[in-house]
């Protein structure tokens, strides 16, 4: 089993570009524990993701970066100051629950820091943060970590509500692809596109493809001078024209950009897929709603997560210790909001796949308004639930019907409420660069 995960590794990181080196071919075993692959040149590894590829500290910890960097280049603007209030876009003064114990920026996204002797290497360079410190930047990008991340592969860091958190991103790792090749994130995958059109090869099965169902495909052509580009090569295609093929399978545009959760189904052709999705289990499935297609329980119910973010850096307030007024504001008494917001509760014997895991939590996940989140003192009964990107679920007691989304962008204090989620190929952004 270990050797035929080691195979896979190897297979998906093959088409990993080589600014940092060579890919070293053996596999090394983190602090998460799970196989990760070495890079022969530069701080950080490389590890796979439901997003694609990205760049992870060697100790364990899937990296990002913060967009409002880049207007004070070299100086990086995540740190351990703590505010008691800010000004709103509205020009309203928001006062910031417990401001003296809040957790800080710099808390919340640790930065990747340089040892003493580390130098510069590549696009990898070192900055120096307000306390002295030295930090990791990647093109020039200050890089730091999730606290949210628990093991290797987790992108927890990135929030389920788009635009959230304030722009921070996931550091891609770069690819070697065919120019204006990306990748798509999709219900089934992380789906090749150019220019927003899928990828297709003809189905292995059928030895002839029917020219007629493939009307429209063009073959992506390949430059003269092209040769082996990662997972990419070059064949004769017909015609004598050069043109790419994607691990060994010739590659073929299709005729239309991609408008929904997957490619358009072509007669006696398949799209083509970097890394197929792992199946969700067995407890959750989706389905269409007002606002998109959303993950919902066996029965179809809306499930939810609470999302909050605060003060003028954006910071994550939905992790265990944050206040609890972000929640009480919303649905009052522990009590009372347990009524209204109900844990997806896991069967036993459920296990983690994939995004979702299964994870204790107190419930209620406060017992003081006042006071914080999952804190020590809460002596509430546990149960085993269902999270997504490790935050708990939860559907909501006015949703009486499937696929109702009631509850949908319930806030209350700014930048803090529930939200129904939104599945895997509602449109996201292409992630690869």
């Amino acid at each position: 089993m270990l050797r035929n995960v080691a195979v896979r590794r190897r297979a998906i990181f093959r088409s990993i570009t080589s600014v940092f080196g060579v890919l070293a071919s053996c596999l090394g075993v983190s602090s998460f524990g799970s196989e990760e692959a070495s890079l022969t040149d530069g701080p950080a590894l490389i590890e796979m993701t439901a997003f694609g590829p990205v760049l992870a500290a060697p100790g364990g910890g899937t990296l990002y970066w913060w967009l409002r960097d880049e207007t004070t280049p070299g100086s990086p603007q995540c740190n351990n100051n703590r505010e008691s209030s800010y000004k709103h876009v509205t020009g309203q003064t928001v006062y910031l629950p417990h401001p003296d114990v809040r957790k800080t920026c710099e808390d919340k996204w640790p930065p990747f820091h340089a040892a003493d002797d580390a130098r510069p290497e590549g696009k990898w360079t070192i900055v120096e943060r307000h306390d002295n410190s030295r930090q990791w930047a990647y093109e020039g990008r200050p890089m730091h970590r999730s606290i949210k991340d628990r093991k290797a592969g987790d992108a927890n860091g990135v929030n389920v509500i788009e635009r959230s958190y304030g722009g921070w991103q996931l550091a891609m790792a770069p690819l070697d692809m065919p120019p204006g090749v990306e990748l798509l994130r999709l219900r089934e995958g992380l789906a090749l596109v150019l220019n927003g059109r899928a990828l297709y090869t003809p189905r292995a099965a059928d030895s002839e493809p029917c020219v007629e169902c493939g009307k429209g495909l063009e073959p992506l052509a390949a430059g003269a001078l092209v040769k082996q580009v990662g997972e990419w090569s070059v064949i004769e295609g017909a015609g004598g024209f050069r043109q790419y093929a994607f691990r060994d399978q010739p590659i073929f545009v299709g005729p239309d950009a991609v408008t929904g959760p997957d490619p358009e189904p072509i007669e006696g052709w398949d799209a083509v897929y970097f890394e197929k999705a792992l199946p969700l289990p067995a407890a959750i499935e989706t389905r269409f709603s007002l606002i998109a297609d959303i993950y919902t329980t066996q029965d179809g119910m809306a499930l939810y997560v609470f999302s909050c973010q605060e003060g003028p850096e954006s910071v994550p307030c939905d992790d265990p210790g944050d206040a609890a007024a972000h929640w009480a504001i919303i649905c009052g008494t522990p009590d009372l909001c347990v009524q209204r917001w109900q844990p997806y509760v896991a069967e036993a014997g459920s296990v983690s796949i994939g995004e979702w895991s299964v994870m204790e939590v107190p419930s209620p996940v406060y017992t003081d308004p006042r006071g914080f989140t999952y804190a020590e003192d809460n002596n509430n009964p546990v149960v085993s639930v269902w999270a997504y990107r490790g935050r708990p679920v939860y559907t909501f007691v006015d949703d009486d019907e499937p696929a109702l989304v009631l509850g949908h962008e319930m806030t209350a204090l700014p930048g803090s409420g529930f939200f129904a989620i939104q599945a895997a190929g509602n449109h996201e952004k292409t992630l690869s660069r």
